[in-house]
């Protein structure tokens, strides 16, 4: 075969497993590891260091789930595509002379 080809299905699979996975990475609570540290050493230096870690993971979890998401949505765009392209393409080789084509 020349070219490349691709499996449709495969790529929609894919994009539904990266949609789940970002879902479940917003739901991880990194966060709430660390938020026994302050009240545990109250005034510290850890304490501070903790509160800082614990909203960084907050955003930087969520950032990555809606990335993750929006890879899976992009995956799922791009293999409904490649449906509708591969059909009017076939539509449109349908409608060339017979004597012009060269694969069957």
């Amino acid at each position: 075969m020349d070219g490349y080809g691709v499996i449709v299905e495969e790529i929609h699979s894919c994009g539904r497993a990266a949609t789940a996975a970002g879902e479940d990475t917003r739901q991880v609570d990194l966060p709430g590891a660390a938020a026994g540290v302050e009240p545990a050493l109250p005034g510290s230096a850890s304490a501070v260091a903790a509160r800082g870690l614990s909203s960084m993971w907050d955003s930087r979890l969520r950032f990555l789930g809606d990335d993750v998401v929006r890879l899976g949505t992009d995956l799922g765009a791009a293999a409904d595509r490649y449906t509708r392209d591969d059909a009017a393409a076939r539509a449109g080789l349908g409608a060339v002379d017979p004597r012009y084509r060269r694969f069957a």
